[in-house]
């Protein structure tokens, strides 16, 4: 038996990732990567990664990440940290997902996947009634 200890959701135009931390029945623990694309019709391909070669993994991507260059990098939707924070204040202060998505150039989904994997409840937009 295994059980989900962290999730994660990464949502992208044509594809979005699982990710969970992973204790086994033996108290091991590791990382499993579920990438499902929205064209296919399968299930989604699985990666599991024992957390003792993670950083390896993480150096090699930042070196691939390096040699790209910037011009392919354009159209990638990603938000840094400080575009997350920013995010989540602005929700904070009462700025409605999709006016936030709206600033950011995405969907309503992608500012409300950056919320709550941030921890934050998310709540539907409904305005207020008027008496």
């Amino acid at each position: 038996m295994r059980k989900i200890l962290v999730t994660k959701q990464l949502e992208f135009d044509k594809s979005s990732f699982l990710i969970d931390l992973i204790e086994h029945d033996n108290g091991s623990l590791y990382i499993e990567i579920l990438q499902r694309i929205r064209s296919e019709k399968s299930d989604g391909q699985t990666i599991k990664i024992n957390p003792s070669i993670l950083m390896d993994i993480v150096n090699v991507l930042l070196d691939f990440h390096e040699k790209i260059p910037n011009k392919r990098l354009d159209g990638v939707l990603h938000f840094t940290e400080n575009d997350k924070k920013n995010v989540q204040d602005r929700y904070l202060k009462g700025v409605p997902t999709q006016d936030l998505a709206l600033q950011y150039e995405t969907s309503a989904t992608i500012i409300e996947m950056i919320l709550r994997n941030r921890g934050i409840v998310v709540m539907k937009d409904v305005e207020p009634e008027k008496k």
